[in-house]
């Protein structure tokens, strides 16, 4: 299904901002010493899910993760997230979703303080609802593959405090429409992260 190009091409010029921002020298943030960390964040998903054309609609929701750094840039994430819209398109139908995910996530420790990365998350969706009708025609349920791309960055406040300004994402699904079988989807979410333990 067709989204707007520019919608798309939303997370990839914020990786590629931030990415720039993070080479001028700033003193060095100590939070980079930490093995876990945890977060969580508001997000906004833009949404296509009637088959045929684009059928965009917005929801919002949150999300909670946990993530192990592994190398001083590597880290693997595991997120779980919620998303619901009401009266989409003026009807009185609506979406819940759920996404359940994990993967590698890369951040590039500059010295300043903003942190910018990059990951990789795939795993599986859930949804019900009007717009997941079973085949009688009533609403229903569905669980599918999903992954997200994309990428943002991260403000360090303390050594183990820092706010998530943004991570703008790629969501794709493969919920069933009788079309295509695929959605095409963007995400964007902000919040908090939370570091424990130092090296």
């Amino acid at each position: 299904m067709p989204i707007n190009t520019q919608i798309v091409k939303l997370p990839v010029l914020i990786f590629a901002v931030v990415c720039f921002l993070a080479i001028f020298p700033q003193r060095a943030s100590a939070q980079m010493g930490s093995h876990f960390e945890f977060g969580g964040d508001y997000n906004w998903v833009h949404s296509n899910a009637p088959p045929g054309g684009c059928g965009c609609f917005s929801g919002n929701g949150g999300d909670g993760w946990a993530g192990w750094r592994f190398t001083p840039q590597w880290s693997f994430d595991g997120e779980f997230a919620t998303m619901r819209s009401s009266n989409i398109s003026g009807t009185p139908a609506n979406l819940t979703m759920y996404t359940f995910l994990g993967g590698p996530r890369f951040t590039l420790h500059s010295r300043r303080r903003l942190a910018p990365f990059g990951k990789v998350l795939v795993g599986g969706a859930h949804a019900s609802g009007d717009l997941v009708p079973l085949t009688s025609g009533l609403p229903g349920s569905s669980t599918v593959f999903a992954m997200t791309a994309g990428g943002g960055a991260d403000f360090g406040i303390s050594s183990g405090l820092s706010i998530r300004l943004i991570d703008a994402e790629y969501l794709y699904t493969r919920f069933p429409n009788g079309t295509n079988n695929h959605q095409n989807n963007v995400s964007l979410a902000a919040g908090i992260v939370i570091r424990i333990g130092r090296d």
